[in-house]
């Protein structure tokens, strides 16, 4: 039988309980997959973008230096 028309000696409580782990077990693997994603990929691209940033911010910060050098002093 099916879903909608149970067979009588099914026990809804139980068919719930499967039905639960079923997707459960879903949750977790997908969990799993995702995790493995951020690991693999956005967390070495994020590092690298992070190196690739502070190294920008470090030359513009030794052009604001020479350029408050350049300037008068009162």
């Amino acid at each position: 039988m099916n879903a909608q028309n149970p067979r009588p000696d099914d026990n809804p409580l139980e068919d719930l309980a499967r039905r639960l782990g079923t997707m459960g077990g879903k949750a977790e693997a997908e969990i799993r997959r995702v995790i493995a994603y951020l690991n693999d990929e956005v967390v070495p691209a994020v590092r690298s973008q992070s190196f690739t940033a502070l190294r920008r911010a470090g030359e513009q910060l030794t052009r604001l230096a020479d350029e408050l050098e350049k300037r008068p002093k009162p």
